[in-house]
């Protein structure tokens, strides 16, 4: 202790009160603030009095982060090193002794104090933040001012985030390419901000022009059409979800296209059709085509369109039956193909013939359907939590038959001689052998299932396989182990179609189309690939194929394309 504040501690109590209300009757009297502030040395921590507190106002200083603003991106088209802006003020408090002295801003809790120019009451900090290299990641700024008599002021907490990473995208296509039909060219392209567009660029000697119009998603194929016998050289460039672009050339190919070969006596061979839409279709959601004799099809959409019927193969096709909500169940009658079966969304079954559709829902428990199965004279139908029930065609009078299904949540059926196998969710998979009269413990498809649904069933020889929903992807079953088909993305499976001509398995994924894979003797997918030249949606639904076509339904209409060897 000093002598001088010795000499305080031994004055008596009622002493010490008097000097401290001397004191405090001359700051009240006039005294001038900056003799006040003369009197506490630079440097100091000692504080006021508080009866200067109260004349002089408010110390604490204001703080605020002007630059970013709240929840905004930084991207790559910012700089490395970001500047932070703080703007700060202290008023008439901070002169004097009580100097602002210190600025500091938090990123994620990490501070670094930064001194700011003395004598300054109000004006604007700027921090520089070294910005990570990250994909879309949130980051929380505080900032704080700091005066001469050691008191705070905080901003309000703002989160900002920081995507800096490019996207990347790949293409694939030809070496080589036949003829002046258009040239399919895959891509895929990946980022965690998500794909805005993916872009074409075919190179013109020396500059890179853009090459038809830009597409979305994360995967999709471009269609060249040469102009000559020429080489063509392509790359892509990607732009995220917050306006990140991948560097323009990215990975590049180059296609040599030949001229169409020409075999006496006159063959001419071209590349298959790609995929074509049906006439009349486009922009509707249309689900389960049913096809039926040499050239007839149905299909059922969504969203008031009806059930719609093709007779020339599903080239073109018009409206049969105009029933609502969703009449997106069909299944044609093999053996009468002016007879099909209808599921419509609330008012439960119909059965259209002649042009006429006429309800057939006696005895059944439930109008909310998800699925229904033809097999030979018998009709079965899935519904959403009643199970499942059958009618024999001619008597359509509904039966249940769930003897030994304890998840009623039916999302779909297939029906493949005497045996039944009806998907439920959870993954989880029902089998009957006696045409649906009792049915044997159910099959757990995965772990961790999210209770997503099955909704696709088929049998390739010895090989059973699964389509999930919420995007679990394809699996597939031999000896009683279920296994994933790593090659198919992870989409929800809507449809699975088998052509035993030329042994392919088709599959429909959802968001990321068609998929063709070989199938060896046991029925097991060897290899798979994309499917979609023509295809200009992602979003296919339900597949099926007869008479030499594959037909799928999507929600940019109907597409068919001849079978490929």
């Amino acid at each position: 202790m000093s002598t001088g504040l010795r000499r305080w501690a031994f004055l008596p109590l009622g002493s010490v009160l008097a000097l401290l209300l001397l004191a405090g009757l001359l700051t009240l009297a006039g005294l001038e603030r900056s003799s006040v502030h003369a009197a506490v040395p630079t440097g100091s921590s000692v504080r006021l009095p508080a009866v200067h507190l109260a004349q002089s106002g408010p110390y604490t200083p204001v703080v605020t982060i002007t630059m970013p603003a709240a929840n905004e991106v930084l991207t790559s088209s910012a700089q490395a090193v970001y500047p932070v802006q703080v703007a700060y003020s202290c008023g008439t408090s901070c002169t004097g002794s009580a100097l602002l002295d210190v600025v500091s801003v938090t990123v994620d809790g990490g501070v670094t104090y930064h001194e700011a120019l003395s004598g300054v009451v109000a004006g604007l900090y700027v921090y520089s933040w070294t910005l990570p290299t990250e994909d879309r990641v949130a980051h929380m700024l505080i900032a704080r001012a700091r005066n001469g008599y050691g008191q705070i002021g905080t901003s309000t907490p703002m989160t900002v985030w920081v995507d800096r990473v490019m996207p990347t995208v790949a293409i694939t296509g030809p070496e080589r390419w036949a003829g002046l039909v258009p040239i399919p060219l895959r891509w895929n392209a990946q980022d965690g901000s998500g794909i805005r567009r993916v872009r074409l660029y075919v190179l013109t000697g020396t500059n890179w022009q853009e090459a038809g119009p830009a597409q979305t998603g994360l995967s999709g194929t471009f269609f060249f059409t040469p102009t000559g016998n020429l080489t063509y050289t392509f790359t892509l460039q990607a732009t995220d979800g917050e306006g990140n672009q991948s560097p323009l050339p990215g990975p590049t190919i180059t296609v040599t296209v030949q001229p169409v070969r020409v075999y006496l006596p006159a063959v001419v061979r071209n590349y298959p059709l790609p995929w074509r839409q049906g006439a009349n279709t486009a922009g509707k959601v249309f689900h389960t085509p049913s096809g039926c004799g040499e050239k007839t099809w149905y299909a059922g959409t969504l969203v008031n369109d009806g059930v719609w019927k093709s007779t020339d193969g599903a080239e073109t096709w018009e409206k049969v039956a105009d029933l609502k909500p969703s009449a997106y169940l069909v299944v044609a009658n093999p053996s009468n193909c002016d007879e099909a079966f209808v599921a419509v969304w609330g008012p439960g079954v119909y059965r259209i013939q002649g042009g006429a559709a006429t309800p057939i829902n006696n005895g059944l428990g439930e109008l909310y359907l998800y699925d229904l199965v033809l097999t030979g004279t018998t009709l079965y139908a899935g519904t959403s939590s009643q199970g499942v029930y059958k009618t024999a065609l001619g008597n359509f009078v509904w039966t249940q038959v769930n003897n030994g299904i304890d998840d009623k949540r039916i999302r779909s059926l297939y029906a493949v001689g005497k045996k039944l196998y009806a998907g439920a969710r959870n993954c989880t998979l029902y089998l009957s052998e006696n045409e649906g009269a009792s049915w044997g413990d159910p099959t757990v498809l995965k772990d961790g299932c999210d209770d997503a649904q099955v909704w696709s069933i088929l049998l390739v020889k010895t090989t059973l396989y699964a389509g999930l929903g919420q995007e679990k992807g394809l699996y597939y079953s031999q000896a009683g182990f279920w296994k994933r088909v790593d090659a198919i993305p992870a989409k929800t499976i809507y449809g699975l179609a088998y052509d035993d001509t030329y042994g392919y398995l088709y599959v429909s994924a959802y968001g990321a189309g068609v998929y063709r894979c070989r199938i060896d003797g046991s029925g097991r997918a060897t290899t798979c690939s994309p499917h979609n030249e023509g295809l200009t949606t992602a979003e296919t639904r339900e597949i099926t194929i007869h008479g030499g076509l594959v037909v799928v339904g999507s929600n940019d209409g109907v597409w068919y394309r001849p079978l490929l060897p």
